[in-house]
């Protein structure tokens, strides 16, 4: 999922990840009911051909992928939303990466 909320890339699947190295902070992250989950490894995740997301947090107990739209932004993307649709563009380039629908209320990204 796309979320407007976190502040980094994250998922619960430690079997999509590649590269994983300790969290040596020790970091963790907060959800909006003000719980906290600790982030056992940071890793890269294959989104498509030519995304691969780096410094994703693994978080155990997340039930679902989340990119963080802060963190696509530092990576030189750039987000255009519709009612129904995301798209991914390069900033530079504006080279459309990926499309995806949206799911009712969330915005679904099929990982390859």
């Amino acid at each position: 999922m796309v979320d407007s909320g976190c502040t980094s890339h994250m998922t619960g699947s430690k079997e999509i990840m590649t590269e994983l190295r300790p969290n040596l902070n020790h970091s963790t992250v907060s959800y909006g009911d003000k719980s906290k989950a600790e982030v056992k490894s940071l890793g890269k995740v294959v989104v498509a051909k030519d995304i691969t997301l780096v410094n994703v947090m693994l978080v155990e107990s997340l039930g679902y992928n989340l990119m963080s739209i802060r963190a696509l932004n530092k990576m030189y993307f750039d987000g255009h939303f519709t009612i129904d649709m995301v798209v991914l563009l390069r900033s530079k380039t504006l080279k459309v990466m990926l499309m995806t629908p949206k799911c009712r209320r969330s915005i679904v990204v099929p990982f390859d």
